[in-house]
Protein backbone atom coordinates (compact mmCIF):
# COMPACT_ATOMS: atom_id res chain seq x y z
CA UNK A 1 0.00 0.00 0.00
CA UNK A 2 1.30 3.45 -0.94
CA UNK A 3 0.94 6.46 1.31
CA UNK A 4 -0.34 9.54 -0.48
CA UNK A 5 2.06 12.44 0.30
CA UNK A 6 -0.80 14.90 -0.23
CA UNK A 7 -2.36 13.47 2.95
CA UNK A 8 0.39 15.14 5.03
CA UNK A 9 -0.18 18.44 3.26
CA UNK A 10 -3.91 18.37 3.96
CA UNK A 11 -3.34 17.33 7.59
CA UNK A 12 -1.00 20.19 8.40
CA UNK A 13 -3.23 22.69 6.54
CA UNK A 14 -6.17 21.48 8.60
CA UNK A 15 -4.12 21.62 11.82
CA UNK A 16 -2.81 25.13 11.06
CA UNK A 17 -6.28 26.38 10.21
CA UNK A 18 -7.60 25.17 13.57
CA UNK A 19 -4.55 26.32 15.53
CA UNK A 20 -4.51 29.89 14.20
CA UNK A 21 -8.31 30.27 14.34
CA UNK A 22 -7.85 30.31 18.13
CA UNK A 23 -6.47 33.70 19.15
CA UNK A 24 -4.27 32.29 21.92
CA UNK A 25 -1.26 31.63 19.66
CA UNK A 26 1.99 33.36 20.64
CA UNK A 27 3.36 36.48 18.97
CA UNK A 28 6.26 38.84 19.62
CA UNK A 29 4.95 42.40 20.12
CA UNK A 30 1.79 41.38 18.18
CA UNK A 31 3.78 40.07 15.21
CA UNK A 32 4.43 36.56 14.00
CA UNK A 33 8.09 35.58 14.08
CA UNK A 34 8.72 33.51 10.96
CA UNK A 35 11.80 31.73 9.69
CA UNK A 36 12.41 30.15 6.30
CA UNK A 37 14.78 27.30 5.64
CA UNK A 38 15.59 24.74 3.01
CA UNK A 39 17.41 21.46 3.00
CA UNK A 40 18.22 18.59 0.65
CA UNK A 41 17.54 14.98 1.56
CA UNK A 42 18.09 11.67 -0.19
CA UNK A 43 15.04 9.61 -1.11
CA UNK A 44 14.88 6.12 -2.65
CA UNK A 45 16.13 6.07 -6.22
CA UNK A 46 13.50 4.56 -8.50
CA UNK A 47 12.54 5.23 -12.11
CA UNK A 48 9.58 7.29 -10.83
CA UNK A 49 11.60 9.44 -8.40
CA UNK A 50 14.37 9.96 -10.98
CA UNK A 51 11.78 11.25 -13.43
CA UNK A 52 10.15 13.53 -10.84
CA UNK A 53 13.20 14.97 -9.09
CA UNK A 54 16.28 14.03 -11.11
CA UNK A 55 19.64 12.88 -9.82
CA UNK A 56 21.95 14.89 -7.58
CA UNK A 57 24.94 12.66 -8.48
CA UNK A 58 27.79 13.40 -10.84
CA UNK A 59 27.10 12.07 -14.33
CA UNK A 60 29.74 9.33 -14.08
CA UNK A 61 28.43 7.89 -10.78
CA UNK A 62 25.39 5.91 -9.71
CA UNK A 63 22.25 8.11 -9.64
CA UNK A 64 20.97 9.28 -6.25
CA UNK A 65 17.68 11.13 -6.03
CA UNK A 66 17.46 14.10 -3.69
CA UNK A 67 14.57 16.41 -2.98
CA UNK A 68 14.79 19.96 -1.80
CA UNK A 69 12.59 20.74 1.17
CA UNK A 70 11.63 24.31 1.93
CA UNK A 71 9.42 25.58 4.73
CA UNK A 72 8.19 28.66 6.55
CA UNK A 73 8.25 28.12 10.29
CA UNK A 74 6.42 30.02 13.04
CA UNK A 75 9.18 30.34 15.64
CA UNK A 76 7.03 31.37 18.61
CA UNK A 77 4.49 28.56 18.15
CA UNK A 78 6.84 25.91 16.76
CA UNK A 79 4.63 25.32 13.75
CA UNK A 80 5.42 24.73 10.10
CA UNK A 81 3.09 27.10 8.29
CA UNK A 82 3.99 26.15 4.73
CA UNK A 83 6.26 23.54 3.15
CA UNK A 84 7.13 22.29 -0.32
CA UNK A 85 9.13 19.52 -1.98
CA UNK A 86 11.24 20.59 -4.95
CA UNK A 87 13.80 19.27 -7.34
CA UNK A 88 17.22 19.32 -5.76
CA UNK A 89 19.28 22.52 -6.04
CA UNK A 90 16.27 24.82 -5.75
CA UNK A 91 16.44 28.55 -5.01
CA UNK A 92 15.37 29.00 -1.37
CA UNK A 93 14.68 32.74 -1.73
CA UNK A 94 12.41 32.24 -4.75
CA UNK A 95 10.61 29.42 -2.94
CA UNK A 96 9.90 31.63 0.11
CA UNK A 97 8.53 34.36 -2.17
CA UNK A 98 6.30 31.79 -3.86
CA UNK A 99 5.15 30.29 -0.54
CA UNK A 100 4.25 33.64 0.98
CA UNK A 101 2.13 34.51 -2.05
CA UNK A 102 0.16 31.25 -2.12
CA UNK A 103 -3.52 31.41 -1.38
CA UNK A 104 -3.48 29.09 1.65
CA UNK A 105 -0.68 31.05 3.34
CA UNK A 106 -2.42 34.40 2.73
CA UNK A 107 -5.67 32.87 3.95
CA UNK A 108 -4.00 31.66 7.15
CA UNK A 109 -2.64 35.14 7.84
CA UNK A 110 -6.10 36.65 7.21
CA UNK A 111 -7.69 34.07 9.49
CA UNK A 112 -5.48 35.23 12.37
CA UNK A 113 -6.90 38.74 12.19
CA UNK A 114 -10.59 37.78 12.26
CA UNK A 115 -12.76 38.26 15.31
CA UNK A 116 -14.16 34.77 16.00
CA UNK A 117 -15.87 33.94 19.31
CA UNK A 118 -17.02 30.39 20.04
CA UNK A 119 -16.69 29.49 16.34
CA UNK A 120 -18.92 32.43 15.30
CA UNK A 121 -17.57 35.17 13.05
CA UNK A 122 -18.26 38.52 14.73
CA UNK A 123 -17.91 40.77 11.69
CA UNK A 124 -18.54 40.77 7.94
CA UNK A 125 -15.73 39.45 5.76
CA UNK A 126 -15.40 40.19 2.05
CA UNK A 127 -13.84 37.30 0.14
CA UNK A 128 -12.21 37.85 -3.23
CA UNK A 129 -13.74 34.71 -4.75
CA UNK A 130 -16.35 32.01 -4.16
CA UNK A 131 -13.47 29.59 -3.60
CA UNK A 132 -12.10 31.79 -0.81
CA UNK A 133 -15.46 31.84 0.93
CA UNK A 134 -15.86 28.07 0.52
CA UNK A 135 -12.35 27.45 1.85
CA UNK A 136 -13.14 29.55 4.92
CA UNK A 137 -16.33 27.59 5.63
CA UNK A 138 -15.00 24.07 5.06
CA UNK A 139 -11.44 24.69 6.31
CA UNK A 140 -9.64 23.24 3.28
CA UNK A 141 -9.22 23.85 -0.45
CA UNK A 142 -12.61 24.06 -2.10
CA UNK A 143 -14.27 25.18 -5.32
CA UNK A 144 -16.85 27.72 -4.19
CA UNK A 145 -18.96 27.34 -7.29
CA UNK A 146 -19.61 23.60 -6.85
CA UNK A 147 -18.82 22.81 -3.20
Amino acid sequence: MKLNPDAFLELYKYHNHNFYADSTFSTYKDHLTLAADGSDTNIPTTAETLKLYGSASWKSTKPQVQIGLGCIYDVMNRMIMKSDCNKVKFDEIRLVEKQINTYDFCFLIKLMTLNIVEDILQEDVLFSSPSGAAMFVVGKSANGLTS
